[in-house]
């Protein structure tokens, strides 16, 4: 399987860091089996994989999940700096 590209990941974190601040992006995460399929993505494309913010609380489809709907915010706003650095709009 397929992990993180370094350079896509970087960007990744440095979009984040400019979006909530870098003392709340960790760049330290242990990888996990948590998107099989994005890695066969990965064969084909670079690019990285990242977790959005969602305080603790159970996985993602146990029935005590707790979406924390105040990260919507952010993960657009996020989703906004990658496209806005990627592609600069003259």
């Amino acid at each position: 399987m397929a992990a993180n590209m370094a350079t896509e990941a970087s960007f990744a974190v440095a979009v984040a860091s400019q979006v909530v601040g870098i003392e709340h992006v960790d760049d330290n995460v242990v990888p996990l089996l948590a998107a099989e399929g994005f890695s066969f993505m990965l064969n084909a494309h670079s690019g990285a994989y990242v977790f959005v913010g969602n305080v603790r609380s159970a996985a993602l489809h146990h029935p005590q999940y707790n979406f924390n709907v105040n990260v919507i915010e952010f993960g657009c706003s996020y989703r906004l700096g990658l496209i806005e650095s990627a592609v600069p709009i003259e």
